[in-house]
């Protein structure tokens, strides 16, 4: 009797231009997923690349059951969650007829880390659209380890040792509060939780930009303006950097990322379509300073 066939990455992988973001492409994802030494090989994978798209057909939520057991059980966020699977959380919105699109627009979200203000952040990330967009849309992730890598050195050693609070607020991550709303209330500044601003990538051992979503966050030690020119300076460098992947979401690819060493937006989809999505954020870790302050 054959043995099954062991799963290697070099038959299926096909990695981003910089090693940024790979695409693994396998007819039947509840196959790959139990051949034997693919659950095993996915944080290498991820630590690797960071981000992995799998373009796969419909399959079993038992598979992407096995995939979330062994990244981690989720981290504390609310949402209805998928029949049988505590930590898979699962949207199902219907079409508005009603839809507004410039709300669509509104709160389309800017990049960032899913969850930063939990005292351990997830460190994994998975979302798998069930339908796709009318309009072509691109998932973006940005490496904060090559961003952290090619600050100058006098800003290497300004950031290393400092902290970030990162603000708690209702819909802190669109584009509208974040665009219009200059500054954040006062209350809403002081209350948050307190990360490092260069963080110990566990999973690779790098070095990476921790950022609050807001520019006017509080960094201690730091006057509100001193504050807000550093973390404007590293947000522009951060959104301009060359270290971006960028994927269109297709419907029943299966997205997985490293919560901790990138910052990602979520594409544009308007609520006049209807939506379905599994989503997960997996492997609540304490985040540790790369550098002493």
């Amino acid at each position: 009797m054959n043995a099954p066939h062991r799963f290697d990455p070099a038959d299926l992988v096909k990695p981003g231009p910089n090693g940024l973001g790979a695409t693994l492409g396998h007819p039947d994802f509840d196959a790959l997923v139990a051949q034997p030494g693919f659950l095993d090989q996915l944080p290498v994978l991820l630590a690797k690349h960071l981000v992995i798209r799998i373009d796969a057909p419909p399959f079993a939520a038992a598979s992407l059951g096995k995939v979330q057991a062994m990244l981690g059980v989720s981290s504390v966020n609310k949402g209805p969650r998928l029949s049988g699977f505590e930590h898979i959380i699962e949207f199902n919105t219907p079409a508005n007829p009603d839809a507004d699109p410039q709300k669509d627009a509104d709160i389309a979200q800017i990049l960032h880390h899913d969850s930063a203000g939990l005292a351990e952040p997830p460190r994994y990330a998975i979302v798998n659209t069930k339908s796709s967009p009318a309009k072509p849309a691109l998932h973006s992730w940005v490496d904060m380890q090559a961003v952290y890598r090619d600050l100058p050195a006098a800003m290497r050693s300004r950031v290393n040792g400092l902290s970030i609070l990162h603000p708690s607020f209702p819909d802190i991550v669109s584009t509208r509060v974040h665009r219009d709303v200059k500054d954040l209330p006062a209350n809403a500044r002081d209350y948050g939780q307190l990360q490092p601003l260069v963080v110990r990538n566990t999973a690779t051992g790098l070095p990476a930009l921790y950022l609050s979503v807001r520019r006017d966050a509080k960094i201690p030690g730091m006057t509100d303006a001193e504050a807000r020119a550093l973390l404007t300076e590293l947000w522009e460098r951060v959104e301009s950097s060359p270290h971006r992947w960028q994927s269109p979401v297709k419907g029943n690819d299966i997205f997985i990322w490293d919560n901790i060493a990138t910052v990602h937006d979520r594409p544009p989809f308007s609520s006049a379509e209807p939506r379905r999505v599994w989503f997960a954020n997996l492997g609540p870790e304490r985040l540790h300073p790369a550098f002493a302050a």
